[in-house]
């Protein structure tokens, strides 16, 4: 009865715990699935259970975009050899965006002593503004893009001037980022505007996700985002721009039966004295390269 009781009084710790806890026998398949994993990554128990998570579920990435499940992951490396680990990774949500995760995954062993599987628990790294912080434009103004959230091509122009008016006056650098989402149109013709939509909401959601956030994430046209970069050299920019280029190229966004991989092609562009907001956004547009979608220098 005592071990029945232990169980249940785990069960009910675990049930309510904020971070997502999950089981995996050795073959990483997942036995169990907690409340707070489905609330951060979007899928049930009955989505995970059963999955294996060296299967694309989940699909981790590091910092740097970087796939983890070719012999980098950490919860292969516990399961290998039995030692507790922790790292920030990035976790794909079942609408398709990414969601910074740090992992923390434990080895269970049986009677003798030898690996049965372990246990992996996560919470969300990503950090909101504080509620001190100034109220962004867009809220000031109402100015919010209907379709992804985010402050409209107005708003965004209007924290860009502020960036600008901080470089001026205290010499403040900063930098910008241009994504232009590729082939939009095909994904609106082949399964129509719903779909379309869906795709720019997966964007914006891991762009926000991925950024710091005294950043400045905006919708500057119909495919395209723009990323205020406030504290950048050009080297950081870019790297921060290809992290943003490799996270959602390797995203996938579920419709119907199917699951769609929208690219993104991505330019940067460190601001200068002589820019004006909409010359700087220019600049780094030209430096978008659809080709291959490497940031453009």
């Amino acid at each position: 009865m005592r071990a029945t009781g232990d169980r249940d009084l785990f069960r009910t710790i675990v049930e309510n715990l904020c971070e997502g806890v999950f089981l995996v026998d050795r073959e990483r398949k997942v036995l169990y699935w907690s409340p707070g994993a489905e609330r951060i990554t979007g899928y049930s128990s009955a989505d995970a259970v059963g999955q294996r998570t060296c299967n694309g579920f989940l699909a981790q990435e590091d910092e740097s975009g970087e796939a983890l499940c070719s012999g980098r992951c950490p919860l292969a490396r516990t399961l290998a050899d039995g030692v507790p680990r922790e790292a920030n990774v990035f976790m794909q949500h079942k609408n398709g965006h990414r969601v910074p995760v740090c992992i923390r995954p434990v080895a269970l062993r049986g009677q003798g002593g030898e690996i049965s599987g372990a246990v992996e628990s996560f919470v969300e790294t990503f950090t909101a503004p504080e509620a001190g912080s100034p109220m962004p434009y867009s809220e000031q103004t109402g100015r919010v893009d209907a379709v992804t959230g985010l402050a409209d091509r107005h708003a965004t122009e209007l924290r860009l001037g502020e960036s600008m008016s901080e470089m001026y006056r205290y010499g403040w650098p900063f930098g910008v980022v241009m994504l232009d989402v590729d082939d939009l149109e095909r994904v609106n013709g082949t399964y129509g505007r719903h779909a379309g939509d869906r795709a720019l909401r997966m964007v914006a959601r891991t762009l926000v996700t991925s950024s710091r956030p005294s950043d400045v994430v905006g919708r500057w046209a119909e495919d395209e985002f723009l990323v205020v970069i406030k504290n950048v050299d050009e080297p950081k920019l870019h790297r921060v721009a290809e992290k943003f280029r490799l996270l959602l190229n390797s995203a996938v966004l579920p419709v119907g039966q199917e699951q769609i991989h929208v690219t993104v092609s991505a330019g940067a562009a460190v601001a200068q004295a002589s820019d004006t907001p909409n010359l700087l956004a220019a600049r780094a547009r030209s430096l978008v390269r659809p080709e291959d979608g490497r940031p453009g220098t």
